[in-house]
């Protein structure tokens, strides 16, 4: 079962425990109480999965690392909505690529960063 969490990006910092209300343009913080206009763009849901050091993944914001093939890759995990299905957008490579990665292996990911925080991360090498 699928534990529902969320989180936003609140152009300063990450919010933690925080859940949308049903115009999806504010989010109630849980951990104060009050309601707070967040962009729907910074809304982030939990996966269901953890990386490879058990920490939380979370859908369109998460940068992760992982290798395939021997090479190392860094994206960030997003969701897509159209074919329901995981995807990875890779941003350290030459040109702007997008995997679908088998959920099954998720274990050898390891979340770096998020593209809220840590977009440096996210420029080509």
């Amino acid at each position: 079962m699928i534990d529902y969490k969320f989180r936003a990006w609140d152009n300063h910092k990450i919010i933690h425990n925080v859940f949308p209300t049903q115009n999806s343009r504010e989010v109630r913080d849980y951990n104060n109480g009050e309601e707070i206009l967040i962009k729907v763009e910074s809304i982030m849901q939990f996966t269901g999965l953890e990386d490879k050091n058990g920490k939380e993944i979370y859908y369109n914001s998460d940068i992760i690392k992982f290798k395939l093939y021997n090479e190392e890759f860094i994206g960030v995990f997003n969701f897509n909505n159209e074919e329901m299905r995981a995807e990875i957008d890779i941003y350290n490579k030459d040109e702007y690529v997008c995997l679908w990665y088998d959920c099954i292996n998720m274990k050898e990911f390891e979340v770096i960063g998020n593209k809220f925080e840590n977009s440096e991360l996210l420029k080509g090498e």
